[in-house]
């Protein structure tokens, strides 16, 4: 039993070898005794208690060096890249949309910045925080507003942020040039600008595409569908050199790119064939070129065109018969000034219970977030088997059963908010950020094929994941989305 112990204290100690050495002795001794027949019961006992008291005191001292040791280093977390793409708003002239995503290797609060040239202004200011919960990325926005003409440089800053205000290592995102004309209060049309996530270069291509322009044929048309339409673009540059183009047809059924060669300065033309299988909800088309190669083009320029097609009655172009020709024009529709709720819809929300009473533009920016959620739920994920970008939502992707998916309105028309569309792998973020103070904000949470999410509310700006979660939310009658 003495050996035992001895062995125990020896095992479990975790000292030197000396220490060791003088445990085993002492058991031992206290073995040898015990074997010893004239050893009288009183010995026995002393020896005994010496040897349990020993394991017992190595077992103490352990213990004492354990809770002594210093605790193993926590893992900081650190952001680890950043993205950054900046685009046109069309909500008006001489804005701009700032969208960023932050990945990080754990979670916390993450501290961020927009950086940009002379002359532009970020609303409610270039910085702002964000909390990732259990994520490892977040996706963060801005609007931006400029009065003049400006080219320069933007870019993304992002650290993670300890409770005592403090910034950890910064991260940067890719440089993202951009040349914007706003001369004379110009519409967004007339801008020019850089596709994002192209990284800034020493010198630029020698020539440039100076002028573009699209028109639709026929330039009306009320009568039967589908009905077939072609989109005729034209590029005009001032030197030789090779231009890529686009046609992002919307409603004319699905896009078209390519390149042109220009032997010298001049103008060439460019058409896609489509046709409309009913009538577009988002009557607009856009043709974009710039020249090659696309990552070291100084700009891009882009024009739209209006689609005046309504399906209903009528002889399709080229028909013939004593009706060819006839059309019947329904009564024009008023350029509305502001986005409404479809007729009869009724927006619901609460926090715990308790209901909450958005104002009418915050009820719009509440259906669009709802119906992005819902065309990503229903249709991308489960038709497409992926997510969709906002843009593909605005000007319609196909699905697998040939009808059209994607929204019904445009959100970038909306005067009172700015919408944002993040995706990252499986998971995306849509943010309704207000574009003037009085307005709550929104921002939803979600991952491809997963209907449940995180709906955010915050009555006095942009919200964020600070913010208390919506506890029930939803709609009743019409969204958004294409019928």
């Amino acid at each position: 039993m003495f050996v035992t112990a001895s062995v125990l204290a020896l095992g479990s100690s975790g000292h030197p070898f000396p220490a060791c050495v003088l445990v085993a002795a002492v058991g031992l001794i206290v073995f040898i005794h015990w074997s010893v027949s004239e050893v009288s019961m009183t010995r026995r006992m002393v020896f005994l208690f010496l040897g349990m008291t020993s394991v017992l005191g190595f077992q103490l001292v352990r213990l004492r060096a354990q809770s002594a040791a210093p605790p193993p280093a926590a893992q900081t977390a650190a952001v680890t890249s950043v993205k950054l793409q900046v685009s046109i708003d069309e909500s008006g002239p001489c804005q701009l949309s700032l969208s960023g995503t932050i990945a990080t290797n754990g979670s916390g609060t993450v501290w961020y910045r927009f950086e940009g040239p002379a002359g532009v202004t970020f609303d409610y200011g270039p910085e702002g925080t964000a909390d990732l919960g259990s994520s490892e990325w977040v996706g963060v926005g801005k609007g931006a507003k400029f009065t003049r003409d400006v080219r320069g440089q933007f870019r993304l800053e992002a650290a993670m942020q300890g409770p005592d205000g403090k910034h950890g290592p910064v991260t940067v995102s890719n440089v993202v040039p951009e040349d914007f004309k706003c001369a004379g209060g110009a519409s967004a049309g007339s801008q020019t600008t850089t596709p994002a996530n192209q990284p800034a270069t020493a010198g630029t291509a020698n020539a440039r595409v100076t002028a573009v322009r699209l028109e639709v044929v026929p330039a009306e048309y009320s009568g039967p569908c589908p009905a077939k339409v072609q989109l005729v673009g034209t590029i005009t540059t001032d030197g030789p050199g090779t231009a890529y183009y686009q046609f992002q047809a919307g409603a004319v059924g699905g896009n078209r790119e390519g390149t042109v060669n220009f032997s010298a300065a001049g103008t060439e033309t460019v058409t896609s064939e489509g046709q409309v299988r009913r009538t577009p909800q988002v009557r607009t088309v856009r043709f974009l070129a710039g020249m090659e190669p696309r990552g070291h083009q100084e700009n891009a320029k882009w024009t739209d065109a209006h689609l005046d097609i309504n399906c209903g009655g009528g002889i399709p172009p080229g028909a013939t018969g004593p009706n060819a020709g006839g059309r019947q024009n329904p009564p024009a529709e008023a350029a509305p000034t502001a986005i409404s709720l479809p007729s009869g819809t009724q927006v619901e929300a609460a926090y715990q219970g308790t209901k909450l009473e958005f104002k009418p533009e915050e009820q719009v920016a509440f259906l669009f977030a709802q119906s992005i959620r819902r065309l990503e739920y229903d249709e991308c994920s489960h038709q497409l088997n992926r997510l969709c970008t906002l843009e593909e939502l605005i000007s319609g992707v196909a699905g697998n059963n040939g009808q059209m998916i994607g929204l019904a309105r445009n959100p970038n028309q909306d005067p009172s908010y700015r919408y944002t569309l993040t995706i990252s792998g499986t998971n995306y973020q849509i943010a309704a950020i207000p574009r003037h103070p009085g307005l709550g904000g929104f921002l939803y949470l979600g991952s491809k094929g997963f209907g449940g999410g995180h709906f955010y509310y915050n009555p006095a700006g942009p919200a964020s994941t600070r913010d208390e979660s919506l506890s029930e939310f939803g709609h009743s009658g019409e969204d958004f989305r294409r019928r």
